[in-house]
Order: C-alpha cells, then structure tokens, then sequence
C-alpha cells in the first residue's frame, strides 16, 4: 500500500488527500485517475466551505547547511575591481558547490562589495591595496578549514569540479610514490614555463591551485616580494625543490586540466594601473631571487 500526495496527482484537490492503491484490493476499491471518477475524498471535505483548503507550504531552504565538502575546503578569491566578472564568476560557483568563500577586499573603495555580503557561506575580508600575493596570504590565513583553493574573480563553472581537484591531495602516500600536495586546473603555457627555465607541463597556471594549509605553512607564505604575478611560480618552485631532496618523479604537482572551468585570461588584473610596469618589476624581483639562491634565472 502506498500514500499518493497532491502532487503526485495533478487534479487532486488542493488539500492532502489519501489514496489506496494495492493490488490485493478488489478493483472497484483502488484508486483510479481521476480524469475517470469523481474527486477523492478529502480528509478535510467536512470543514465548511468558507474556510481556506489546507495547504501546507514549503519549508525556507537555509542559507548555508554544512556538509562534506564545506568541512574540506574553503575558496579564497582576491577582488580587485572587475565586478562584473566576479558576478558572473560566484553565481556560477554558486550554482554547483555549496561551500565557503573568503572575497578578500584588496583595497576597493568602501561598500564595492556590499552587494555579495549575503550570499550563502560568502564571507569578507578587507585590507588596504596590496595586490594579489598579500590577499592570498591574508586569506590563507583565515582558512579554518585543512585545505584552500585559490580561484581568480574571472573563472566561470559550468558544472562541478571541487571533488576532483581535493581528491589527489587526499591519497596517502607511498614508499615509492610521493604525496601529491598541489592540484590544479591548467597547466602554465609552455612560453610562461619556458620564461622562468622550466619545461613545458611542470608548473600549474595560478588562476585555480588547491593545496593544504599545512604546506602553506611548511614552505612559507607567498613570497610578497611578487605582488602580482610570479609568486606562485615561486611558491611551485620551492615545492619541487623541497620535493626533488626526497622523491625522484613524479612529483608532487597535479594537473586536472578537464575540469568544467574556463578562464578568462587575466581579465582580473587587466585593469591596474601601470599593469606592465608592475609586471617588469615582479620578474625582475624574481629572477634576482632565485639567482641569489644559486638557481639558474631565465634570460
């Protein structure tokens, strides 16, 4: 036997209604559609007829309900101007992942982002105009949860990926395989790779990493002598070389590089002012860096 409600039933009336439906039962007595009998009877056909049907309502779905994932990882993404990207960069998220998001304000002018403060599990987080590395320092720094993502304001989802890209960082290691301790979602260009000396598919694109906490601790915090560009190739770079002391390959980076993500090529720092010189001034910092520690700078 089994209960059929109103909604199962598109003529029924409004009100909760029962039917009786189970084979056992001779068939004048189950439940027919009522396109060929009468309306069922109602449990509450005796109330008079001026009073309102009983319709229950939906309950209010809450804003943000913990679960697996929300526990797991936490978003971390710089705001720097280009709302409208971050618009369509969250509502998209938004759309497929329940989980909790850290917008670190980078020195916008008061109440830009006001209008994103009461979207689900969305927190923000203020600080003056420092650039990218010291808002993904200031971030990090607030995760409670063990592991972060770090996603630029132009990434668009179009369907869910988060799972896949925490999964290699939650395999224990092995004797003869290292641990993977960094995922991603590109692969650098093989021109970018090659600027820094490095080959081709051995370091991942900044605009989406995912890590531990614990390895933003063990290596140290993104170098913020880069305010925008090259301290995630750094942060890689000291990765492999703490990694190659211990393990030959493979190593401990991962590229997922199907996920339902696409990017919109730096849109997000297209607007800063004196964007190439800033630029030159991070790759010079860079190179003198690693030439200073005994490591071969581009040319």
């Amino acid at each position: 036997m089994r209960v059929l409600y109103p909604e199962h039933r598109p003529h029924s009336h409004p009100a909760f209604c029962l039917f009786i439906h189970s084979p056992s039962l001779p068939s004048r007595l189950r439940a027919t559609p009522p396109e060929f009998h009468s309306p069922p009877f109602s449990l509450f056909s005796f109330l008079p007829s001026y009073l309102p049907s009983f319709s229950p309502s939906p309950q209010p779905r809450p804003l943000f309900m913990p679960n697996s994932l929300a526990r797991q990882a936490t978003i971390v993404i710089p705001v720097y101007g280009s709302l409208d990207h971050l618009q369509k960069c969250l509502a998209s998220l938004l759309a497929w992942h329940h989980i909790p998001i850290l917008l670190v304000d980078d020195g916008n002018p008061p109440g830009t982002l006001q209008h994103f403060a009461s979207m689900p599990g969305l927190k923000i987080i203020r600080q003056p105009h420092r650039g990218i590395t010291h808002a993904w320092n200031t971030g990090i720094a607030a995760v409670r949860t063990p592991c972060v993502i770090l996603l630029n304001s132009d990434v668009i989802t179009t369907g869910p990926w988060i799972n896949q890209l925490l999964a290699p960082l939650q395999k224990p290691a092995s004797p003869s395989l290292p641990p993977i301790q960094l995922t991603g979602a590109a692969w650098q260009s093989p021109t970018a790779s090659a600027s820094v000396g490095m080959p081709a598919q051995s370091l991942l694109a900044g605009w989406c990493l995912a890590f531990r906490k614990s390895l933003w601790h063990h290596l140290g915090h993104f170098d913020e002598r880069f305010r925008h560009w090259f301290s995630d190739t750094d942060f890689q770079q000291r990765l492999l070389a703490a990694s190659s002391a211990h393990h030959s390959s493979p190593g401990p980076i991962r590229c997922l590089n199907t996920l339902p993500l696409s990017h919109a090529l730096h849109a997000s720092t297209r607007h800063l002012p004196a964007r190439s010189q800033l630029y030159a001034l991070d790759r010079t910092a860079y190179f003198q860096k690693w030439q200073l520690e005994g490591h071969r700078p581009c040319t």
